[in-house]
């Protein structure tokens, strides 16, 4: 399995990569009459979005979807652009993009989001491992409204202090850090 597309967040101008969810669905294709269905390893859900916050509210921004169906209805009005290889590069081969939906979301739970993304510890398959960011922040939301931002920077660097302790040559040491006697363990939601 490769390593999947992030969603992503617009924050403060710094877009942020989506780790985890916690909560409901945030954006339910399904409800909008898509289908999704990917032919590429790094999207293997069929699709990816970009959000963003305006107004204290989160919104979906973009949309970058694969169907099985080949049917790609209307969204908040926008319709799907594909193959427009000068705009999207790899992309548009790929997926159909549908650019400043708007489309605000009801979202209740949180996502933890990263940002500057330290390469040394990230995985190459499936998701990225929280503490390869330097910047890391659990945002909570509440029917959609921006409510709380805890940064967790400090420990995600304490994370990678204590990786860097385990001097081994993998750079994906999630199995050690997830590990059942690890001191994180239940401290976190994304634990």
């Amino acid at each position: 399995m490769s390593a999947q597309f992030d969603d992503t967040i617009l924050l403060d101008g710094i877009k942020y990569s989506i780790v985890q969810k916690n909560g409901e669905l945030l954006f339910d294709t399904r409800k909008y009459g898509f289908m999704p269905g990917g032919n590429c390893s790094a999207c293997v859900c069929g699709y990816f979005v970009d959000y963003c916050l305006r107004d204290n509210r989160i919104f979906l921004d973009n949309l970058y979807i694969e169907t099985k169906d080949g049917k790609y209805p209307d969204l908040n009005g926008k319709s799907a652009d594909s193959f427009n290889h000068d705009k999207y590069g790899i992309f548009a081969e790929i997926f159909h993009i549908y650019e400043d939906v708007s489309l605000p979301l009801s979202f209740t739970g949180a996502l933890l989001a990263g940002s500057n993304f330290i390469s040394d510890y990230g995985t190459y398959t499936w998701v990225q491992n929280p503490w390869a960011y330097e910047n890391l922040a659990e945002l909570v939301f509440e029917n959609g409204v921006f409510v709380q931002k805890n940064d967790l920077s400090d420990i995600a660097s304490q994370m990678r202090r204590e990786v860097d302790a385990l001097d081994l040559p993998c750079s994906d040491l999630s199995f050690l850090v997830y590990d059942k006697k690890s001191k994180y363990k239940g401290q976190f939601w994304w634990f």
